[in-house]
C-alpha cells in the first residue's frame, strides 16, 4: 500500500530562526499522505508564531504547546496524538530530501522491518555539506545486529520510520541523564526485544551542525551513552556482562583522552563501578590520580570478564 498515513514528530525549543525551513522540507515531499506534529517545547522566542504562519496554509500541521520536557518528553508528546500506521522524526533544525518518505514507504512494501532508516549529509548552518553522518545499511537485527549498534550509534533519528505499533510499549526514556541520547537508548531496547532494522543505501536528510544542536558536546554524549547503557543492563540481565563490557571499554577510553577533567573523571568512574555494584565515594576517586584510577578500572574490568 502506498497510501498509508505517516506521522511527523517534530520537537522544537527556541527554533524560531530554522522551523520553517525544516517544515518546508516536509512540505517539499513527493509522498503527500502525512501528518505533522510541532510539539513547541517551552520556547521563549517565537517559534509558536513561525508554525502557525504555516498552519494557515496546511491543515495537516499540528502545534502542541508544552512546558519544557526536552526531546524525549516532546517526543513522547506527538507520539501520543500521532494517528498515522509509521511515525517519523524531524528536529526543527533538520531537513528531509524531497523524495524521503516516497523511498522509505517503498521499502515498507518489499522488506519486513519494525524501524528504518537512512543516512544522513551533515550540513553547515549555510546548507554546506560537510560529510555524511555514517549510518548502518542493510538489515539488523538479533546478536549480530546488536553488536554492530554498541559499536555506535547506527540510526539517525532524523531519518527514521518507526511502526506506530512499536510504541504500544516502547517510548522514548524521559530520565534527565539521557538526554542527547534518547534515541540510542530506544533503538538499542528495541534490539533486545527482537525488532529489526533496515537500513536503505540513500542518504534522505540534512543534519545541521551548529553551536546550538543539542549534540554539540562530545562530554555531554559520553555520559548520556553510558547511562543509558547501563539502564539498559539493569533491563535486561541476560545481557549485562556485554552491555558492561562496551560500557567499561568506553569509559576507559574517556578517561585517557580526558584526565584533566578531575569532575567528570569522577563522574564516569562512579557512572562505570556502579554498573558492577562497586562501592568508590567521590573523595576516593578524587585523591586517586587519573591514571591510578584507569589502572584500577582496568584490573577490575579484566577481572570481571575473566
Amino acid at each position: 500500500m502506498t497510501n498509508l498515513l505517516v506521522s511527523i514528530i517534530m520537537p522544537a525549543y527556541n527554533a524560531g530562526n530554522f522551523i520553517q525551513d525544516a517544515i518546508k522540507s516536509v512540505r517539499a515531499q513527493t509522498y503527500q499522505q502525512w501528518e505533522l506534529i510541532v510539539v513547541n517545547d517551552g520556547s521563549t522566542d517565537d517559534t509558536a508564531k513561525k508554525v502557525e504562519q504555516l498552519i494557515e496554509t496546511d491543515s495537516r500541521i499540528q502545534l502542541i504547546t508544552q512546558h519544557n520536557s526536552k526531546q524525549a518528553g516532546a517526543r513522547n508528546t506527538g507520539i501520543r496524538k500521532a494517528k498515522g500506521e509509521w511515525i517519523a522524526f524531524l528536529d526543527a533544525d533538520d531537513r528531509w530530501a524531497e523524495r524521503k518518505l516516497e523511498i522509505q514507504i517503498a521499502y515498507t512494501n518489499t522488506e519486513q522491518a519494525d524501524v528504518f532508516f537512512s543516512d544522513a549529509f551533515v550540513v553547515d548552518e549555510k546548507g554546506n555539506i560537510l560529510g555524511q553522518m555514517g549510518a548502518g545499511k542493510g538489515m539488523f537485527c538479533g546478536d549480530r545486529g546488536l553488536s554492530v549498534f554498541l559499536e555506535k550509534n547506527q540510526v539517525p533519528i532524523l531519518t527514521s520510520l518507526v511502526r506506530h505499533s512499536v510504541f504500544e510499549h516502547d517510548l522514548f526514556d524521559e530520565t534527565p541523564g539521557l538526554q542527547n541520547a534518547e534515541d540510542y537508548e530506544l533503538w538499542l531496547r528495541l534490539l533486545l526485544k527482537n525488532k529489526t532494522f533496515f537500513g536503505t543505501p540513500e542518504s534522505l536528510a540534512y543534519y545541521t551542525l551548529h553551536p546550538a544542536g543539542s549534540t554539540a558536546t562530545d562530554r555531554t554524549a559520553f555520559f548520556a551513552v553510558n547511562t543509558a547503557l547501563l539502564q539498559l543492563a539493569k533491563k535486561f540481565p541476560e545481557a549485562k556482562n556485554r552491555l558492561t563490557e562496551i560500557m567499561g571499554t568506553k569509559t576507559i577510553a574517556w578517561l585517557t583522552e580526558n584526565s584533566r577533567g578531575k569532575k567528570q573523571v569522577v563522574k564516569a568512574a562512579k557512572l562505570y563501578l556502579d554498573a558492577h555494584s562497586q562501592t568508590l565515594t567521590s573523595f576516593d576517586v578524587w585523591r586517586l590520580s587519573t591514571n591510578n584510577l584507569i589502572q584500577r578500572i582496568l584490573k577490575h574490568y579484566k577481572a570481571y570478564y575473566a
